[in-house]
């Protein structure tokens, strides 16, 4: 449904982006869960699909949580980059869809973790263009996350790392961390 020809002419409606491509592939997409305790660091997404090249412009993400309340942890939140704070929090309730634009500027995540007990889920799904700057061979096209004052030491680390470790490598060093090695 969300690859549909109307819900496409729905969004550009929406937006003012015209020509948005479906990502049948679901690169970043799909059914995120995060089980309790889980998060999500404030993020800028990608900027360019690294299978297409096309520029990355909308995120559209609706959540499958029912009788989730803000108690319950993980509510999106959207910051402002010039002053790297929180400027609006959104609950994950079921059935609420976000649709969000895609740019340089556009920090979000939810830091904030799950609760025990809970587990939030959404469906998540990327749309593109075919714009100016949109190549493969961009070096930009991965996550770019924020540091924090409050972050753990090892969350910094991990943030600083990534670019240039194998995530095999990242994934194992956090599963050293978590066991107390």
């Amino acid at each position: 449904m969300l690859s549909s020809g109307p819900f496409i002419r729905f969004l550009a409606a929406v937006t003012g982006i015209a020509h948005l491509v479906p990502d049948p592939a679901l690169h970043g997409g799909g059914m995120h869960e995060v089980r309790e305790g889980g998060h999500f660091q404030v993020h800028v997404d990608f900027k360019n699909s690294p299978v297409t090249g096309l520029q990355n412009r909308l995120v559209v993400i609706t959540y499958l949580n029912e009788g989730w309340t803000e108690a319950d942890g993980g509510s999106l939140e959207l910051w402002d980059p010039a002053s790297n704070t929180c400027t609006k929090s959104i609950v994950p309730t079921f059935g609420r869809m976000v649709i969000m634009k895609q740019f340089e500027g556009a920090l979000h995540g939810h830091p904030m973790p799950v609760q025990a007990g809970k587990c939030r889920r959404a469906l998540i799904a990327y749309f593109y263009t075919n714009g100016e700057g949109a190549r493969a061979a961009d070096t930009t096209l991965a996550t770019q996350y924020l540091i924090r004052s409050e972050m753990r030491m090892s969350q910094k680390a991990e943030i600083l790392l990534r670019p240039l470790l194998p995530p095999v490598v990242i994934k194992s060093i956090k599963s050293l961390v978590r066991s107390g090695r």
